[in-house]
């Protein structure tokens, strides 16, 4: 099951990472920046993913599932997806 985003950001408080209006990648990509790990939520390319041992990888491969589906969709533009961010709240 996906993490809330109220969990997320209960995360990101005990780490000192302050939330403001970020988005779930954004935020994520900020705790692994704090954790100081790679800021690669949702950025692998082909749902390839060598970081087995991840806290975010089931979410981050969900996430980039559901970005490869909207992709898919032959009524999204191509220049509308590649400005797009992924955005899973």
């Amino acid at each position: 099951m996906k993490m809330r985003i109220q969990e997320i950001r209960e995360i990101a408080g005990k780490m000192g990472v302050k939330a403001g209006e970020m988005n779930r990648t954004e935020l994520i990509r900020a705790i692994q920046r704090a954790e100081g790990n790679a800021d690669c939520y949702a950025a692998r390319q082909g749902h390839e993913c060598d970081q087995m041992n991840c806290f975010w990888r089931k979410d981050c491969i969900g996430a980039l599932s559901k970005h490869y589906e909207e992709s898919r969709d032959c009524s999204v533009k191509k220049s509308d997806y590649l400005s797009r961010k992924i955005t899973s709240t």
